[in-house]
């Protein structure tokens, strides 16, 4: 599962089909450095950067924002309304949700509306399994993606 489109195929003798207008937008939307270079790197090396960052991402259906932070930003958090915030060890607890398919957008939703109240542990996260349960060190953007994710900002 990754944000990366593939090019349409091309029949032979023919003209490739025109793109609809919500596909050439998206196409020519420019991505930031930053956030191609965040969604391959492994999610968990995010806290061990010398700087805090937080990653602005909204959910990939019917909208709404969620922001990952490696330390409380409060810049990041605030808006109207302020998005839900997962800081430090929650990040941790979402990937390893993600890579052991224990969430999902809707879970992820659910857990934004207990917010800021609430913080996510690795415990809640990952259910209660009958097995030890290690991260597998996936890449921030697959990671984003099993939750229904997508990045949109990096603030550094």
């Amino acid at each position: 599962m990754t944000s990366r489109r593939m090019p349409r195929p091309v029949r032979r003798g023919s003209e490739p089909p025109e793109p609809s207008a919500n596909e050439t937008a998206a196409d020519q939307r420019p991505v930031p450095l930053a956030v191609v270079e965040v969604l391959e790197l492994p999610i968990r090396l995010l806290r061990e950067m010398p700087l805090p960052s937080a990653l602005v991402c909204s959910f990939a259906h019917e909208g709404g924002r969620v922001v990952l932070a490696t330390a409380l930003l409060p810049a990041v958090a605030s808006g109207d309304p302020p998005a839900p915030v997962f800081v430090g060890p929650e990040v941790d607890a979402l990937a390893l949700a993600a890579e052991h398919e224990r969430a999902n957008e809707a879970t992820v939703r659910a857990w934004c509306a207990r917010k800021p109240a609430w913080r996510l542990t690795r415990i809640e996260a990952i259910g209660k399994l009958g097995y030890a349960v290690e991260p597998l060190g996936w890449t921030t953007e697959r990671v984003l993606a099993a939750l229904g994710l997508r990045l949109d900002e990096v603030w550094l």
